[in-house]
């Protein structure tokens, strides 16, 4: 029997991981009361929760237990302070879908960007129900990387290249093949060209 390379199993493990965030969010008898890292507190009705640094495959378990907390006290409104340089293009893909289904639950998710906001943190970002800027923020997207040439992984990066732009186009006002085009070098733009293109609301 094949052997599966090496690069594979690591990218299908990591696909799992993430799969696991993508769970409904459960009612409120079965919640677990558990805060996390990324939630810095609760000031009023709004709850702020920060996105900074690297993006994990599990990240988005931990918006979703900040999710499972919220609910539990009633808090749908979220500010979500997104400084990030990028990470795991399935922790995104998985994120980006807990926040689409947070809105569809009542959730209001307000995303601020300031410093940085590339790669994997844009459709993050743009998934948020309102999107402001502050004047001096970068953004950038790009492909995820190919960083393994086997043959066997050729058809999942091609997915991961569809979904990340496919997003991209989803949370803006640009059309596929211009996200695409976009897409296939490291593109880097100001908040004022990111709200040209319908990825940030407001500039502040």
């Amino acid at each position: 029997m094949k052997r599966l390379p090496l690069s594979l199993l690591f990218l299908l493990l990591g696909v799992i991981l993430v799969f696991t965030a993508c769970a409904t969010i459960p009612s409120d008898n079965t919640a677990t009361i558990q805060t996390t890292s990324d939630l810095i507190g609760i000031v009023d009705d709004t709850a702020y929760i920060s996105l900074t640094g690297t993006i994990w495959g599990d990240s988005p378990n931990e918006l979703w237990q900040n999710l499972l907390v919220l609910k539990r006290q009633g808090i749908t409104k979220i500010t979500l302070i997104v400084n990030s340089g990028g990470g795991s293009a399935f922790g995104c893909f998985a994120y980006c879908e807990m926040l689409d289904k947070a809105k569809d639950e009542g959730f209001y998710i307000l995303g601020k960007a300031h410093g940085l906001v590339a790669s994997a943190a844009v459709p993050i970002f743009a998934a948020c129900s309102e999107r402001i800027a502050t004047p001096n923020t970068i953004f950038m997207v790009h492909k995820p990387p190919r960083i393994y040439a086997d043959e066997d992984v050729c058809e999942l990066f091609d997915m991961t290249d569809e979904i990340y732009v496919s997003l991209l186009a989803k949370y803006s006002d640009l059309e596929f093949e211009e996200a695409d085009k976009k897409c296939n070098e490291f593109t880097w733009f100001s908040a004022k060209q990111a709200k040209r293109w319908g990825i940030v609301d407001r500039i502040e």
